[in-house]
């Protein structure tokens, strides 16, 4: 059997193939870089580092159920001047909710507020302009 013409078939569908990719992918506008690219690095670098310095409080910030009220259990080291609680349910957008409290104020929360389930809860502080960063994941019922 001759496979000349068969091996020369597969050879040039190979080719074609491969300018089609070529030509369809030098026809995307691809924008991999933003005109402040290195602001926008620092940005990041920032909330990577406040990660970093929550690590050390993670375990010591618990959210409870406490008289009726969703409350805030911190532990007495860390001081701040401003703390945010952002509680984010996965599977509904429209029982997200956010709040703002300043030092010395109670982290107190409503249950009605919230519908049962899970919810990612982020908890930031602030302290002589640094931000801390805790997530966790917690079940409300």
């Amino acid at each position: 059997m001759n496979y000349k013409y068969f091996i020369i078939g597969i050879y040039l569908v190979f080719v074609a193939l491969i300018m089609t990719m070529v030509f369809k992918s030098c026809g995307q506008s691809i924008e991999l870089e933003t005109q402040n690219y290195y602001a926008e690095e620092l940005k990041f670098q920032d909330k990577i580092d406040a990660g970093n310095r929550g690590l050390v409080f993670r375990d010591s910030f618990k959210i409870v159920s406490n008289k009726g009220m969703i409350e805030l259990q911190k532990p007495i080291t860390a001081q701040w001047d401003s703390l945010r609680l952002e509680f984010k349910k996965p599977d509904n957008q429209k029982y997200d909710r956010s709040y703002s409290f300043l030092s010395g104020e109670k982290e107190q929360l409503s249950p009605s507020e919230f519908q049962e389930g899970y919810y990612n809860v982020s908890i930031v502080w602030y302290e002589n302009g640094e931000a801390s960063l805790i997530k966790k994941k917690i079940k409300l019922q």
